[in-house]
């Protein structure tokens, strides 16, 4: 009886913390939280953008753009006023003689989660329930004006004992049709990845994404984007930044109907070092504040 209603219990918590991105229940729900602070600021419109390592996410194509090496990393605390909740990530591409590599990972862990034995309350034991992706992605030179690239991924969640793990694979495709102009499409699981727990199989759902990024000025990029899924209503997202004193400052903002989300953030950069900020409005978790780092050599 224990061990039911704490699974009972924890599968409640797992549902409403999903239930952040308006799909309850939704396998992966806690990735819509994005890979990068500078992503978030605009809305995560973003598959035809990825000119950073968090391409490894949004578009593993647009590593094409990696000239070197670049890392990215984001954290967040998703309820601002409940300790314990708590949302990261870490990437890095390289560029080797033999294509482009990329290693990232996504996590989020709500730790001390009450046991309630029964209607009485909490006993004062706690568990916690956890989330993670591991992705290994890969590009090379395809063709001019447009390239592929491809990530497979490991999943792994646990919950108050009991714990499941999975693959995947995402692919997608950057094109660089002009200096003003790049499209980016993404099959977000395409292989779809299936998670089994104590008897209970989540399986992943395809996403289409398509978007473009339109350079109206050297300085400002504009990219508005569309999120396809079987069953399920289209998301739309559109994102801009605006680039400042020789591209060392940027102001970006955003939205995203996913949750009905505005969004806003900026950074500074300053030769290979870059800080980011994105404030987002959010229907179940209010206001969010996402803090990143990247690195550019």
């Amino acid at each position: 009886m224990k061990k039911l209603i704490l699974l009972l219990l924890g599968l409640f918590i797992n549902f409403n913390l999903n239930a952040q991105t308006q799909d309850g229940g939704e396998p992966g729900a806690f990735l819509k939280n994005g890979f990068s602070a500078r992503a978030n600021a605009m809305g995560q419109a973003f598959v035809s953008i990825s000119d950073d390592a968090s391409a490894i996410f949004y578009n593993p194509g647009a590593m094409i753009n990696i000239k070197k090496t670049a890392v990215t990393g984001m954290y967040s605390k998703l309820f601002n006023d409940i300790d314990g909740i708590n949302y990261g990530t870490f990437g890095i591409v390289n560029n080797f003689d033999f294509g482009i590599v990329g290693l990232g990972v996504v996590y989020m862990n709500v730790g001390d989660i009450p046991f309630v034995e029964n209607e009485t309350g909490p006993t004062g034991m706690t568990f916690s329930s956890n989330q993670s992706v591991f992705y290994l992605s890969y590009t090379k030179y395809f063709l001019d004006n447009l390239n592929i690239g491809g990530s497979i991924k490991f999943l792994n969640q646990s919950l108050a004992g009991y714990s499941g793990s999975g693959w995947g694979l995402d692919l997608g495709v950057y094109s660089n049709v002009n200096k003003n102009l790049t499209v980016g499409l993404m099959f977000q699981d395409l292989l779809a990845p299936k998670v089994k727990i104590n008897n209970t199989e989540d399986v992943y759902n395809t996403k289409v994404k398509f978007g473009f990024v339109y350079k109206p000025i050297p300085e400002l990029k504009l990219s508005p984007e569309a999120i396809f899924e079987t069953g399920k209503d289209e998301i739309f997202a559109i994102g801009g930044e605006y680039l400042l004193f020789d591209e060392m400052i940027a102001i970006r903002s955003g939205y995203n109907t996913t949750y009905n989300s505005f969004s806003a953030g900026a950074g500074i950069k300053y030769k290979y070092v870059a800080l980011d900020y994105s404030f987002n409005t959010h229907k179940y978790l209010g206001n969010v504040n996402r803090f990143g780092l990247r690195l550019d050599f």
